[in-house]
């Protein structure tokens, strides 16, 4: 039993440090100024399209700024960090729960992922769904808040959240298979 405590523990300790590097990566994008500026102006609009292009008037609560123009440069960034970083795909989520910007060919944004992002914004910290199997090996998603650009990154309540899905290693997910109590004769 004790053998079996110090394995799990051992293993544990080796996902614990996988999950924090891998969530490290995310910072520089999570982090950038542009992003939490148009993170929390396209909170402001309630993630509606239209309130991000309409000019402010008496009758209309417009921003006033085009932002709606800056969403294939959003993108751009947050497709070439997705590459970059060896992440599968990358989603830019809003408080409603509804992805906004979306890396290039990013599959369509699932009902487990959106309970990530959701349960991201509730806890205001970094989200992990559950390991998936998908035609490019595991996977597992991961939701890093975004905070608005007059604060702190960490505190408050974010405006957006920046969902990863991040593919499992070969050699961590071999690590993680193995029975490392089994003799060498009984695999």
């Amino acid at each position: 039993a004790e053998r079996l405590e110090i394995t799990a523990s051992g293993q544990a300790g080796v996902l614990s440090t996988w999950l924090q590097g891998t969530r490290r990566l995310a910072d520089p994008v999570a982090e950038s100024e542009l992003l939490r500026l148009f993170a929390t102006d396209m909170d402001l609009a309630g993630g509606d399209m239209s309130l991000m292009t309409a000019q402010p008037g008496a009758d209309d609560p417009g921003l006033g700024v085009p932002l709606v123009d800056q969403i294939p440069f959003v993108e751009r960034i947050i497709t070439d960090f997705s590459t970059n970083a060896d992440f599968l795909a990358a989603y830019l989520v809003g408080r409603n729960g509804d992805s906004y910007v979306t890396s290039s060919g990013a599959p369509s944004f699932s009902v487990e992922q959106r309970r990530v992002a959701m349960e991201s914004f509730e806890r205001s910290q970094t989200t992990y769904g559950s390991a998936r199997s998908q035609p490019a090996g595991l996977v597992l998603d991961m939701a890093v808040p975004v905070y608005p650009a007059q604060v702190q990154p960490g505190r408050g309540k974010p405006v957006a959240v920046l969902l990863l899905v991040v593919p499992l290693t070969a050699s961590l997910s071999e690590f993680l298979a193995q029975d490392p109590l089994a003799s060498a004769g009984t695999r």
